[in-house]
């Protein structure tokens, strides 16, 4: 019996002892980590001003500043949360040079100072804040896609991101010079002006002919005074044809010319009559004179032959060959005619005349 109450004795002793042991620790000041949260970025939303062309994004959502959780041991169990406030709030669009910090509200200020609390007595409360509306201008940006990216960090210098997909739409680029063809059409804007080519003699009298122009657009034309209007602005070359009876022509503005906006060149051809202005005879009076004119435009000589007045008497020399001849001799007789176009001698022996006819 007495073993009994000893052994008796030795366990209420160590109850004791594990009490006062366990009492010593639960009334010790302590706290154990259990988890620390960063902010967190929800929802994000974004509008556009237009879904055809957008100008303005305006971002909105909400975020909360994020916590650190401890458990503590003052009494009974129990949790501090040490919650924190936001210090810094950007946003950036990816392969963009648009970044900046949006608006933001605090919507909810009361974060825990970090004392004990018994777990579901309203400790989990965390700052809070509305972002935006904030705009964006992004009238910069062409049409694709692109991400839009806000980063919170909080005092405790945790951070979290938050990442957005969006498209921006363009409408195909347009015109905008009122001075070109294509106003209001599209791009690239393109630019006419008016061809002209006349075509004359070298009296300035119309002459058709035809040709060939190269350049921003080809053309093959014929006649005397041809337009060509709305042809495209640039470089224009021109082959005209070479006409029978005819030299040239030549092109008095040039053989290649350029077109501007709303302007005009003309290829003038000018074509001259073969020989015109050479030095020309006129055909033969009855004498076979002549007088000494000049081709004109119609390629005839402007010289007229001579008046047949003026052709010289005729004239006719018979001498012979020895001055004398004696009794039934011979000698030769010569004759030479001028300004004749025949002439006869008839020698009559038995007369001691000579006759004849002179003609021209």
């Amino acid at each position: 019996m007495g073993q009994s109450k000893l052994l008796r004795n030795k366990i209420i002793f160590l109850s004791v002892f594990c009490i006062l042991v366990l009492s010593f620790f639960t009334n010790t000041n302590s706290a154990y980590a259990l988890s620390t949260v960063p902010p967190n970025i929800n929802p994000l939303d974004y509008t556009f001003d237009d879904g055809n062309n957008p100008q303005v994004m305006t971002i909105t959502g909400k975020v909360k500043g994020g916590y650190k959780e401890e458990f503590c041991t003052v009494e009974q169990d129990s949790q501090q949360i040490f919650e924190f406030a936001l210090t810094s709030l950007g946003y950036e669009i990816l392969g963009t040079s648009l970044s900046g910090n949006p608006i933001i509200t605090v919507i909810s200020p009361e974060g825990q100072d970090g004392q004990c609390f018994v777990v579901g007595n309203g400790g989990e409360i965390e700052w809070q804040y509305n972002i935006g509306p904030t705009d964006i201008n992004i009238s910069s940006l062409a049409a694709g896609d692109y991400i839009l990216r806000i980063t919170a960090v909080n005092e405790n210098s945790s951070s979290s991101q938050k990442n957005v997909s969006f498209t921006v739409n363009r409408p195909a680029p347009t015109c905008t010079d009122p001075g070109a063809a294509n106003y209001g059409g599209a791009l690239p804007c393109t630019y006419t002006g008016t061809i002209m080519v006349t075509s004359r003699d070298q009296n300035g009298n119309p002459l058709d002919t035809n040709w060939n122009i190269t350049g921003q657009e080809n053309i093959n034309g014929t006649g005397a005074d041809v337009p060509y209007p709305n042809k495209p602005t640039g470089s224009y070359n021109i082959s005209p044809a070479v006409l029978s009876g005819y030299t040239g022509p030549t092109i008095t503005n040039g053989q290649m010319q350029t077109l501007t906006a709303n302007g005009t060149i003309t290829f003038n051809l000018v074509y001259t009559i073969n020989g015109y202005g050479n030095s020309c005879n006129s055909s033969p009076n009855v004498c076979g004179q002549t007088n000494t004119g000049t081709i004109d435009g119609n390629g005839n000589c402007t010289a007229s032959p001579p008046p047949d007045s003026q052709c010289p008497a005729p004239t006719a020399d018979i001498t012979a060959d020895n001055g004398s001849v004696a009794h039934n001799g011979e000698t030769t007789i010569r004759w030479t005619s001028q300004n004749t176009s025949s002439c006869t001698v008839t020698n009559n022996r038995n007369s001691t005349t000579w006759s004849g006819t002179l003609r021209r």
